[in-house]
């Protein structure tokens, strides 16, 4: 797929903006040469270009199969979800089992980046629905737990009364 224009100034636009915001440099990775800026910008295209609409197709087929007549289900999940889509999001979780290393963050050990809060929602589809199990990806199963242990995710679920992705449709 071929890089648009505006797509490159947004992210130039970004990379320059980022230090005006972030100025204690708390998202920016612990890499001394520079070069999370490229990692974070890749990770947070894959979460946004390749699992992000995977999960979306997953999420359309296991509504239509909540609507389909029980006799005509096995078609659509055992056609479109187990021959397509749970094998695409197997591999794209393969791929992001490595990324972490040892750190307990994609981009950091200490704090979360940009890459870690755009790949929030794709792993809380994933687990609130049940699509997936994190115990055969112990580096992500590693990161979601500390995500979710942060005291300002806690707090915000509690300000915003939480979220629910699994009762939906």
């Amino acid at each position: 797929m071929p890089l648009h224009p505006q797509d490159l100034l947004l992210q130039l636009i970004w990379l320059a903006q980022s230090s005006r915001y972030d100025t204690a440099g708390k998202f920016k990775g612990d890499d001394e040469e520079g070069l999370d800026a490229i990692r974070d910008e890749g990770l947070t295209s894959f979460a946004n270009a390749s699992l992000l609409p995977t999960l979306i197709q997953y999420l359309f087929l296991d509504i239509i199969t909540q609507q389909t007549p029980f006799f005509t289900r096995p078609l659509v999940t055992g056609t479109a979800i187990s021959g397509f889509i749970q094998p695409e999001m197997n591999k794209m979780l393969a791929y992001l089992e490595e990324e972490p290393g040892d750190r307990a963050f994609f981009m950091d050990d200490k704090d979360p980046g940009r890459a870690d809060f755009m790949l929030e929602l794709p792993f809380a589809l994933i687990l609130q629905r049940k699509w997936g199990n994190l115990s055969e990806y112990p580096k992500l199963k590693r990161w979601s737990e500390a995500c979710c242990a942060r005291p300002a995710w806690k707090e915000s679920l509690r300000k915003g009364i939480g979220y629910n992705l699994a009762s939906f449709g």
